[in-house]
């Protein structure tokens, strides 16, 4: 019988694949943490954010590494958005002040970033609004984002252009 050699390659098994939008291109960490910024002030419940596939490898790492410390899947029993928000914060900063190794995992603060964003999106694409710690959202942000969504649906055609409304002052 043949053994399997499947010590320290990445657990893509504990991705739940169904749950996310794998994307063909790679957006810089600090624009995807202005983005859960955004979210984390406003109230739109779910966050549409893609996981860049360049990135899943790393990804399936850091949940190989939760399994070995926690439990397989263990996360999704819940953890609190202002956990996860502030973990993803965390590394993003981490990289932003050059930091790229984490030190307690050692695996890459950009594959725990993109761990947590991944955790924020399926559980609130599941509806796990028992999770949601966020502050009530600010009305000017809210109506900032209101006019957001509504320009990005113009840009689809799903409705007539309207560029001044779009990008008017928040209310």
């Amino acid at each position: 019988m043949t053994q399997k050699l499947d010590a320290g390659k990445p657990r893509l098994d504990l991705i739940p694949w169904a749950d996310f939008v794998v994307s063909p291109t790679a957006t810089p960490v600090a624009d995807v943490f202005a983005a859960l910024k955004a979210w984390w002030t406003g109230k739109p419940h779910r966050l549409a954010v893609g996981i860049p596939e360049r990135e899943l490898v790393g990804v399936a790492a850091v949940l190989g590494f939760g399994a070995a410390k926690y439990e397989p899947r263990g996360w999704e029993k819940g953890i609190t958005f202002g956990r996860l928000f502030a973990a993803a914060g965390r590394h993003a900063t981490a990289l932003a002040n050059g930091e790229y190794i984490d030190a307690e995992s050692g695996l890459s603060h950009v594959s725990h970033f993109w761990c947590n964003v991944m955790f924020l999106v399926v559980l609130t694409a599941r509806g796990r609004e028992d999770l949601d710690d966020r502050p009530a959202g600010s009305p000017n942000v809210v109506a900032m984002l209101d006019r957001m969504k509504a320009f990005v649906a113009q840009m689809d055609g799903d409705v007539p252009l309207d560029l001044a409304g779009a990008v008017g002052k928040a209310n």
